[in-house]
């Protein structure tokens, strides 16, 4: 089991955030193997949440496993519901509750 320590600075952040009125978007990038992702999961793991991690395979197929998760979710009899998408530089956008986490893996890779 991984131990998830040193990181209340960021989760204080993102729980502040969280818990604002409105809506906040943010991407989470740096070097690799510092943690990225777990930041992520462990902000996420008790609240309502899509996670997504997606690879350089392609676009459409990265677009596609998001729609089948956020099936699961989505209230199909509310009339007044909206879908939101986004593929930003190759990457996954997770609405959650108020906030958007985004996980780009190598960022200088993507931008090259």
């Amino acid at each position: 089991m991984f131990l998830f320590i040193n990181r209340k600075d960021e989760t204080d952040f993102l729980e502040e955030r969280y818990n604002k009125p409105g809506f906040d978007f943010f991407v989470i990038y740096g070097r690799r193997r510092v943690g990225k992702t777990e930041l992520i999961k462990n902000f996420i793991k008790n609240k309502p949440h899509i996670y997504m991690l997606c690879n350089k395979g392609g676009t459409a197929a990265n677009v596609l496993r998001l729609k089948q998760e956020k099936a699961k979710f989505v209230n199909w009899n509310n009339k007044n519901r909206k879908e939101h998408y986004a593929v930003v530089a190759k990457s996954f956008s997770v609405r959650t509750g108020h906030a958007r986490c985004i996980d780009i893996k190598e960022l200088d890779n993507l931008l090259a």
